[in-house]
């Protein structure tokens, strides 16, 4: 009987805990959550976000090394040097700016942040068959502690 008590008491207070774990308003209040979008095409995480105040859809993409802006966001002030050029890796493989932009995803700000612009996102995007304004990478992603993409509930949840 004693046994009993004890799962019992156990269970009763991990079940709260686990309807912490499972409800948004329990996260840290430091933790962001995005709406994610998932592109029946070719399978991809697509967030919405802002780059310089103008709103932008991004691939998420946890195996690029650097975020990648559309130069449609600059193409009055892109420099005309230095252009990085990346010929290895097993993705998107092509010719960038270094560019200084604003970045917001939810609650969370990149102000006049180191990024690359490629002019290749109308092709990426008629592949996928909707605008493409971006690539979201680990240069972004790693300034977070976890990064959870929730596919049931479609969230991207970032926590600091």
């Amino acid at each position: 009987m004693r046994a009993l008590c004890k799962i019992s008491c156990a269970l009763l207070l991990l079940m709260p805990l686990s309807a912490a774990a499972q409800d948004p308003s329990a996260l840290p209040r430091s933790a962001t959550i995005v709406p994610l979008e998932l592109n029946s095409r070719f399978g991809l995480i697509l967030l919405k976000v802002q780059v310089d105040g103008e709103p932008a859809t991004f691939v998420l993409d946890t195996g690029s090394s650097r975020t990648i802006l559309s130069t449609r966001f600059h193409a009055h002030r892109l420099p005309s040097s230095p252009k990085v050029t990346s010929s290895k890796g097993s993705g998107y493989v092509g010719t960038a700016s270094a560019v200084k932009a604003t970045l917001k995803i939810g609650e969370h700000l990149w102000p006049d942040h180191d990024f690359l612009a490629m002019n290749d996102f109308p092709e990426i995007s008629q592949s996928l068959g909707q605008k493409i304004d971006g690539i979201l990478g680990q240069d972004v992603l790693k300034e977070f502690k976890t990064v959870e993409i929730d596919f049931r509930n479609r969230r991207l949840t970032l926590s600091p």
